[in-house]
């Protein structure tokens, strides 16, 4: 299956969106997933994100231990549920308690 793509010569046009798009659409045909899918994939796999965050919620009664953490990411601020590891939990009740921002 072949799916029709021709480089544009100037990536900072108003175009990039749509094709943005469609590279998503053919990699999620291909796949056979749904583009929702390959594109928490793609975000999931990008190197060396780092965003500032406030821990808005300590949960120590779930297992694994959960934190609640709201940032900024991708332009839009995000609550994310996280599980850090015993060390950074440690370090996550300490900033929650104190209203420190992490990165």
């Amino acid at each position: 299956m072949k799916f029709p793509y021709t480089p544009h010569p100037k990536p900072h046009t108003l175009d990039y969106a749509p094709r943005i798009n469609d590279a998503i659409r053919a990699m999620a045909a291909v796949e056979r997933r749904s583009q929702l899918d390959v594109l928490s994939d793609l975000l999931d796999s990008i190197p060396n994100v780092e965003i500032r965050v406030m821990v808005t919620q300590i949960k120590p009664e779930k297992t694994p231990k959960t934190i609640v953490i709201m940032g900024e990411l991708w332009g839009k601020v995000r609550k994310i549920d996280a599980h850090p590891s015993e060390s950074d939990y440690a370090l996550a009740v300490e900033a929650y308690q104190g209203s420190i921002s992490l990165l």
